[in-house]
């Protein structure tokens, strides 16, 4: 593993850790830090194109697309939830086309 390939993973655990840690907090005590999931939903969006042009595809079909930052506090975790496992799925495939 090169370096570039080292930091992508521990880039990845962190941003897969922080979203647990969002999720797990709001479903123990019901409250959530709107700003900074929020913010984590968007950064993770920024690195992640295909994640969003998923998401895009499947307002178009669906007709329910509203901005994050409307939505409710259940929505946003599940959005976060989302995240998580687009990156779990991306990451399995990306494995299987390149042999691990």
């Amino acid at each position: 593993m090169n370096e570039y390939e080292a930091y992508k993973l521990i880039d990845g655990v962190k941003t897969l850790a922080e979203h647990e840690a969002i999720i797990l907090h709001y479903r123990r005590t019901g409250q959530l830090d709107r700003e900074h999931a929020i913010q984590v939903y968007r950064e993770f969006s920024a690195k992640n194109p295909g994640y969003i042009a998923a998401v895009q595809a499947q307002t178009a079909v669906r007709h329910d697309g509203i901005d994050v930052s409307m939505a409710s506090d259940d929505v946003i975790v599940g959005n976060l939830n989302q995240q998580i496992m687009y990156y779990g799925g991306k990451n399995l495939l990306e494995g299987l086309c390149n042999g691990k």
